[in-house]
Protein backbone atom coordinates (compact mmCIF):
# COMPACT_ATOMS: atom_id res chain seq x y z
CA UNK A 1 0.00 0.00 0.00
CA UNK A 2 1.12 3.89 -0.54
CA UNK A 3 0.96 6.88 1.17
CA UNK A 4 -0.06 10.33 -0.84
CA UNK A 5 0.33 13.57 0.48
CA UNK A 6 -2.43 15.89 0.08
CA UNK A 7 -1.51 19.29 0.65
CA UNK A 8 -3.86 22.37 1.05
CA UNK A 9 -1.82 25.79 0.03
CA UNK A 10 -4.84 27.84 1.10
CA UNK A 11 -4.78 26.88 5.16
CA UNK A 12 -0.87 25.81 4.71
CA UNK A 13 -2.03 22.44 6.07
CA UNK A 14 -0.71 18.53 4.90
CA UNK A 15 -2.31 15.14 5.24
CA UNK A 16 -1.70 11.69 4.52
CA UNK A 17 -3.83 9.38 3.06
CA UNK A 18 -4.03 5.80 2.22
CA UNK A 19 -3.46 5.64 -1.74
CA UNK A 20 -4.54 2.34 -3.27
CA UNK A 21 -4.92 2.99 -7.10
CA UNK A 22 -1.95 2.61 -9.73
CA UNK A 23 1.19 4.25 -9.20
CA UNK A 24 2.09 6.67 -12.09
CA UNK A 25 4.80 5.42 -14.49
CA UNK A 26 8.13 6.56 -14.01
CA UNK A 27 9.38 9.17 -16.48
CA UNK A 28 13.13 7.70 -16.46
CA UNK A 29 13.11 5.20 -19.16
CA UNK A 30 11.78 8.32 -21.29
CA UNK A 31 14.20 10.32 -20.38
CA UNK A 32 17.13 7.62 -20.67
CA UNK A 33 15.74 7.00 -24.43
CA UNK A 34 16.34 10.92 -24.75
CA UNK A 35 19.32 11.26 -23.44
CA UNK A 36 20.72 8.01 -25.48
CA UNK A 37 18.85 9.90 -28.93
CA UNK A 38 20.95 13.03 -28.00
CA UNK A 39 23.97 11.04 -27.86
CA UNK A 40 23.68 8.82 -31.15
CA UNK A 41 22.45 12.55 -33.31
CA UNK A 42 25.78 14.21 -31.50
CA UNK A 43 27.76 11.76 -32.97
CA UNK A 44 26.35 11.68 -36.13
CA UNK A 45 27.35 15.51 -36.49
CA UNK A 46 30.55 15.00 -35.12
CA UNK A 47 31.10 12.35 -38.04
CA UNK A 48 29.89 14.84 -40.75
CA UNK A 49 32.14 17.34 -39.19
CA UNK A 50 35.25 15.36 -39.43
CA UNK A 51 34.22 14.41 -43.18
CA UNK A 52 34.63 17.79 -44.23
CA UNK A 53 31.25 19.62 -43.42
CA UNK A 54 32.88 23.03 -42.20
CA UNK A 55 29.37 24.29 -41.42
CA UNK A 56 28.86 21.59 -38.90
CA UNK A 57 32.15 21.90 -37.86
CA UNK A 58 31.97 25.21 -36.92
CA UNK A 59 28.34 24.71 -35.06
CA UNK A 60 29.92 22.01 -33.14
CA UNK A 61 32.60 24.52 -31.93
CA UNK A 62 30.32 27.24 -31.48
CA UNK A 63 28.31 25.42 -29.29
CA UNK A 64 31.54 23.79 -27.23
CA UNK A 65 30.59 20.02 -28.68
CA UNK A 66 33.49 19.68 -30.53
CA UNK A 67 35.41 18.27 -27.91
Amino acid sequence: MTTERIIDLANQRYADREYDGPLPVSGAAEEQARVEKQRRALLRLKIRAAGGDDTLADLLTVLGLDE
